[in-house]
């Protein structure tokens, strides 16, 4: 068996990187950060910073090669086509395959590793680091945070068909060829084991909680107690990625229908950010409120200040970053209404757990209403919060890097 204690060389493959925020952003980065905490030699290969906001913020070459050491680990940035909000299959294709191109830049480096991990979901990764390791010997682990042909087809961004069909054999060949692969949610965990994998093989590894997100909630402390409906507007908050998957336009027109008393705080990017902003601005209604992506002190003062934490989720989104979304929710033990599909990843964090509110997209204005209802019962909050705490704990950073050191150990061995 490989000593656990031995510092390895850890190759981290992922489209999206600090200073990104959005999608995998943040646990990628925290998932090389804690493998360095820990001694070994940790490189990240990835894109110019570009997420959500689907726009070059650095500002660089895009086919200049940029490397930089941060936190510990060593960053190197390959550019990429950058689709413009909303894209469609045809840049998607464009944004995977110039990605790959870029990507094999770096096989000129000559770099050996020990264990080699790739960042899913874009297929690009995937087979990058599939290729590296038939010409080097080395051993891959894809950590699926999403799946790439099933998520083009499930948002509509493309048609079920031929392209589509083959593209979902390709991926299934890949993920096969894999020695570890690890899902994030128990139903991502079925759908990827059902590819042809043995019982049980693949792994559930979860997102997990920021060390600075726990810092900050003690900083700023948690002072609210249950909302009383009458009394002031119930306060309601999304922050995060705007697009397809979320549906978050379909959410606030249900709302500004209504005559409920809430304000609703709408906080984030994407592809139809714009679309969304436009429309609230359009109706002039001063139940809502919007502004950009939160910074994540920001992001944690407006969990601490809200009295329901609103997650949206188209029904075939499957199980895509969930439960990292949730995370931060947990951290400040922030009830959730998630309006999705019951029996779905997202579904069944919330209800499993008892940690908010699940309805379908059928009525998601008596949804919000009757966690209204419930919320301003101290009974029920007290319960919903005392179940968020204990839920946070499944999610400790500790334990995840300890799993995660034990799958790159049994890699590189």
């Amino acid at each position: 068996m490989q000593d656990p204690d031995r510092s390895l060389r850890i190759l981290v493959v992922s489209n999206v990187y600090f200073p990104d925020r959005g999608g995998h952003a943040v646990p990628a980065t925290e998932f090389a950060e804690g493998l360095a905490e820990r001694g070994h030699h940790v490189d990240v290969v990835t894109s110019y910073p570009y997420y959500p906001e689907w726009s070059n913020k650095s500002s660089a070459n895009l086919w200049r090669v940029a490397e930089q050491e941060l936190n510990g680990v060593r960053v190197t940035r390959y550019g990429m086509y950058i689709p413009s909000p909303p894209a469609n299959a045809v840049a998607r294709l464009l944004q995977e395959g110039t990605f790959l191109l870029s990507l094999c830049r770096h096989l000129l480096a000559r770099r050996r590793y020990d264990a080699v991990v790739a960042y899913c979901p874009m297929l690009a990764s995937v087979v990058y680091t599939t290729l590296r390791a038939s010409l080097f010997g080395e051993r891959l682990w894809i950590n699926v945070q999403d799946l790439p042909a099933e998520a083009a087809t499930g948002t509509g961004l493309a048609r079920p068909g031929l392209v589509w069909t083959a593209l979902g054999w390709f991926q299934r060949r890949l993920f096969l060829r894999s020695a570890t692969v690890s899902a994030i949610a128990p139903t991502m965990v079925d759908k990827v084991q059902a590819y042809g994998f043995p019982p049980g093989e693949v792994q559930l590894f979860p997102n997990f909680l920021k060390k600075s997100i726990i810092e900050t909630v003690d900083e700023l402390g948690d002072h609210r107690s249950a909302p009383e409906l009458g009394i002031r507007p119930f306060r309601l908050l999304y922050a995060g990625n705007i697009g397809r998957k979320q549906n978050l336009l379909e959410y606030c027109n249900a709302l500004a229908s209504s005559n409920l008393d809430f304000e609703f705080r709408v906080f984030g990017a994407g592809a139809e950010a714009e679309t969304l902003k436009r429309r609230l601005a359009g109706i002039n209604d001063p139940r809502f409120v919007t502004g950009p992506f939160l910074s994540e002190r920001e992001f944690i003062s407006e969990l601490l200040s809200t009295d329901l934490f609103v997650v949206t989720e188209t029904p075939d989104a499957d199980a895509s970053f969930v439960p990292s979304k949730l995370i931060p929710a947990f951290a400040t033990r922030t009830p959730i209404l998630a309006i999705c599909d019951e029996m779905g990843a997202l579904g069944q964090e919330v209800l499993g757990n008892d940690v908010g509110f699940v309805s379908d997209w059928s009525d998601p204005q008596h949804a919000t209403l009757s966690a209204m209802n419930a919320l301003s019962d101290p009974v029920r909050w007290v319960a919903l919060r005392s179940a968020l705490r204990e839920r946070q704990g499944a999610y400790s950073r500790s334990d995840a890097l300890d799993h995660a050191t034990r799958l790159v150990g049994n890699l590189g061995r």
